[in-house]
């Protein structure tokens, strides 16, 4: 096992296509944040859908949002959200360019999209 103090140089393009690496790095990642009292949800699939209804879930307590850079990930949103929820928003990750991104809320989409869409 590597300790935290060990250091190793490699360029990403090199260690990131190894699916070991990868696996290994993912491993890591969510030890550190589980012993930061963080909780980890590793999806077996597409994460997307975990993604969408974690948030889901967790709106059924308090206001949720949810930060990503798919459109499945709003398409997903509007439908699994339910109306005995709490505020769900979906904000975009910001682009590099200066174009600002629209932040939606949800719960208004969904009544102003209608139960038929």
């Amino acid at each position: 096992m590597i300790d935290e103090n060990t250091h190793v140089k490699l360029k990403k393009d090199t260690f990131l296509p190894n699916k070991e690496n990868m696996q290994r790095l993912i491993d890591m990642l969510s030890l550190f944040l589980k012993n930061a009292n963080c909780v980890v949800l590793q999806a077996d699939g597409d994460a997307d859908l975990l993604m969408v209804l974690t948030t889901v879930q967790y709106a059924r307590l308090e206001s949720t949002a949810l930060v990503g850079d798919d459109t499945d990930l709003l398409i997903l949103l509007l439908h699994y959200t339910k109306h005995d929820t709490q505020d769900i928003y979906f904000k975009p990750e910001q682009c590099k360019g200066s174009a600002k991104r629209q932040i939606w809320h949800i719960n208004v989409a969904k009544n102003t999209l209608g139960p038929n869409v």
